[in-house]
């Protein structure tokens, strides 16, 4: 059997936080939930995740410490935010700062899932290009 990846969320909203960590876990998955960037790093620091999910405004919030939480992850999980206004002024921020995506929240399980499964699927297949 297969270890499900490690997912952390950042937001500031309990509501989306508790939701995404019941509907990601009822799949399999383990979720870690951060309310800012800076504890995020903190929890990146001693554990390895697969896939960090950072709500725009956090990072907008907190841009210094999601610099560093961009250095600190590098290769070894992705960093993905989300946020419900996707301007063309928003995803060039968050590419500036070094996020590898940038794609709406999802407010369903189904859709949820979804995007997680594309995400750690894109990053699999980044890793086999590399080898």
């Amino acid at each position: 059997m297969n270890k499900q990846p490690n997912i952390l969320l950042v937001d500031d909203k309990q509501e989306w936080l508790s939701f995404s960590q019941s509907s990601l876990s009822r799949e399999g998955y383990s979720v870690e939930l951060s309310k800012d960037v800076q504890h995020a790093l903190e929890l990146c620091q001693n554990k390895r995740f697969s896939l960090v999910l950072v709500d725009f405004n956090c990072m907008e919030r907190e841009e210094k410490w999601f610099k560093n939480l961009i250095s600190h992850a590098n290769s070894r999980y992705v960093v993905v935010l989300s946020s419900m206004d996707l301007s063309p002024e928003k995803l060039r921020k968050a590419f500036n700062l070094g996020a590898f995506d940038c794609v709406e929240k999802c407010y369903d399980a189904q859709n949820l899932l979804l995007l997680v499964e594309k995400q750690l699927n894109d990053i699999r297949q980044k890793s086999k290009a590399k080898e």
